[in-house]
């Protein structure tokens, strides 16, 4: 595959798209292979992102940028591009069939992985081609103010806030190069304080990219009070909570409502936290519901866009998420230790909740009895530690 990009910027787009998809497949196919049912949720989300970036860079070639440049090689390229028109028709079929397969996917990753193999066997053999037979092409066929349009045409299907933290995600230095240089200052500033974090807060989780992103997080915390309701008796509801003047129906009923409220501000409806008793006669499954429709609100791709307004203030998109996961994480920590249970507060949400609130005056929220008073513990203390101290509660 060619490496360098200095021959045309057309070719450069070319290759910085190219060496983004191959990033995708490259995790996505490490994904399934060690996925659990937890992560099928977040490799979905993560294939939608993906399929989406592909099908409109296919769409804007076959319809502004082959059509071009068979015109200007007066056919001389003609056999190519319809091989090329050949393999865009197979890899939608082979992702059609793929998305199908994720959508259904439960305990048995199997059909998905044979389906994404397949697709990603194609698409791997068409990039090949290309970068071989008809990249070569591009200085020939077109000018730079050829490339320009062509930009300008992608934006209006895929706009800048889409495809340029997608195709700069973990991008070489080069195509950061390529496409920040001459970049006007505030979109250089949007695409690194805004875009880029804000893909990697919805679709980051370890099995996919490595890093740990606050709706993978969530995810994650989720999983564990699912888990942690499930063997908890009804008969238990009544028992005194962490939470001072609640018991553990109390708890769970403040926790539901902020989960739901959540969901209903994500989707831009006005919302409290007190939605009366959700617990009903089963805790797990109303756990199991609101937590699956709140992973939902923050998965959407403009989920962290604008800020959220709540009881209690407002907030950047961002900041509200994670409030939402420490709601989850604390409350299920709450309950696990007043019924005598060790549920783990996860490490690297603990370490991102305690760099969150260590930058937040959290006075005022103290005197109102959100949190109690900060407790000491050492600052080589675990991150769990830090956290659980720093919101008023007492390791044990």
């Amino acid at each position: 595959m060619p490496t360098t990009t200095e021959l045309h910027p057309g070719w450069s787009v070319q290759l910085a798209i190219h060496r983004a998809v191959r990033r995708d497949l490259s995790r996505l196919s490490g994904a399934l292979e060690v996925g659990t049912p937890s992560s099928a949720d977040a490799i979905r989300s993560y294939w939608a992102d993906f399929a989406a970036a592909l099908h409109h860079h296919h769409d804007l070639e076959d319809r502004v940028v082959w059509p071009l440049l068979a015109e200007r090689l007066d056919g001389r390229a003609d056999m190519l591009l319809a091989r090329n028109a050949r393999q865009h028709e197979s890899m939608s079929t082979a992702m059609d069939d793929c998305e199908a397969a994720l959508s259904t996917m439960t305990a048995d990753p199997s059909p998905a992985v044979a389906s994404l193999a397949t697709a990603a066997e194609q698409i791997l053999n068409h990039l090949a081609d290309e970068e071989a037979d008809i990249c070569p092409l591009i200085p020939e066929a077109f000018t730079p103010e050829d490339v320009a349009f062509f930009m300008a045409e992608s934006a209006k299907l895929d706009p800048p806030q889409a495809f340029l933290p997608w195709v700069l995600d973990d991008a070489e230095d080069v195509d950061v190069e390529f496409f920040t240089g001459s970049m006007p200052a505030p979109v250089r500033a949007a695409l690194q304080t805004t875009w880029l974090p804000s893909r990697r807060m919805r679709l980051d989780t370890p099995g996919l990219t490595g890093r740990v992103g606050v709706v993978g997080a969530l995810d994650e915390a989720y999983v564990r009070a699912v888990e942690l309701l499930g063997d908890l008796p009804q008969d238990q509801l009544g028992k005194p909570s962490r939470c001072s003047d609640w018991d553990l129906r109390a708890t769970l009923n403040h926790l539901l409502g902020t989960i739901r409220m959540f969901t209903l501000v994500n989707q831009a409806e006005a919302a409290g936290e007190d939605a009366g008793d959700l617990v009903g006669g089963d805790a797990h499954a109303a756990l199991r519901r609101e937590a699956t429709r709140n992973l939902a609100t923050w998965r959407a791709p403009t989920a962290f866009e604008g800020d959220r307004t709540y009881p209690f203030g407002t907030f950047p998109a961002s900041a509200a998420a994670l409030i939402n996961l420490s709601e989850v994480v604390m409350h299920t920590w709450d309950i696990a230790t007043a019924i005598g249970r060790d549920v783990p507060i996860d490490p690297l949400s603990a370490e991102m909740l305690f760099e969150f609130y260590s930058a937040i005056p959290l006075d005022a929220y103290r005197e109102h009895g959100v949190f109690g008073a900060r407790v000491e513990v050492g600052s080589e203390a675990p991150a769990a530690d830090r956290l659980l101290a720093l919101l008023g509660r007492r390791p044990a």
